[in-house]
């Protein structure tokens, strides 16, 4: 028999935030309509992730899709903390750009370019030269 895990924290927080979030969450993909109170995350260390009621989990949804290396994995933190020392928005191009430019354009068959969008409305109004 599974154990029942304890979340009174997690509801707690939910309480708190169904005053300031409409229902409750910042998302819809945060809470199922049958799920009494989402379970609030605290962390997340490789493949896991840990709720703030001191629970673990596998995280086999990958944040979404975007932590296909893990959660905080060093090489990864080490290279965000060298970049923050160097500005963390900068609004001109940078070198960086055109070696991440570059290497995608190698990676990825179908992409001659890129463009970088904040939003998927902006990358649609985006008119690009062909050829």
């Amino acid at each position: 028999m599974l154990e029942r895990l304890k979340t009174e924290r997690s509801k707690q927080l939910f309480e708190e935030g169904r005053g300031r979030l409409v229902g409750g969450v910042a998302s819809a993909l945060h809470k199922a309509e049958w799920e009494e109170y989402p379970i609030y995350v605290e962390r997340g260390l490789g493949s896991r992730i840990y709720d703030v009621d001191g629970n673990e989990y596998i995280d086999y949804m990958c944040g979404y899709g975007p932590m296909i290396l893990g959660y905080s994995p060093p090489a990864v933190n080490q290279a965000v903390i060298e970049q923050i020392g160097r500005g963390s928005h900068l609004a001109a191009p940078f070198e960086q750009l055109n070696h991440l430019s570059t290497k995608l354009t190698q990676i990825i068959p179908c992409a001659e370019m890129v463009s970088y969008q904040c939003t998927g409305t902006e990358a649609n109004m985006l008119e690009l030269p062909v050829g």
